[in-house]
């Protein structure tokens, strides 16, 4: 794991040794959510594809945000879900 010696990690340890890293959590998070139950999983596929067509064209981000902009939202952008192995 090259992270772990020229990396952020490594920076972090070198002004601050007793810290502790954790490599890829949310690759983690992306492979424990899927071993959800079937009504969570579909619910969760449903948000994802929702985002993904959001994130899909830069027309359909700008209207989300203006959108959001609009209904006084406190945040107004999206990150792009993508699967984990």
């Amino acid at each position: 794991m090259i992270e772990a010696r020229l990396g952020l990690a490594k920076r972090v340890k070198d002004l601050a040794p007793d810290t502790a890293s954790i490599h890829c959590m949310i690759h983690r998070q992306a492979l424990a959510s899927q071993t959800l139950p079937a009504d969570m999983q579909l619910m969760s596929n449903i948000v994802i594809n929702m985002v993904n067509f959001v994130k899909k064209s830069a027309l359909n981000t700008m209207q989300f945000s203006i959108l959001c902009n609009d209904l006084s939202a406190d945040h107004i952008t999206l990150l792009c879900h993508t699967y984990v192995r």
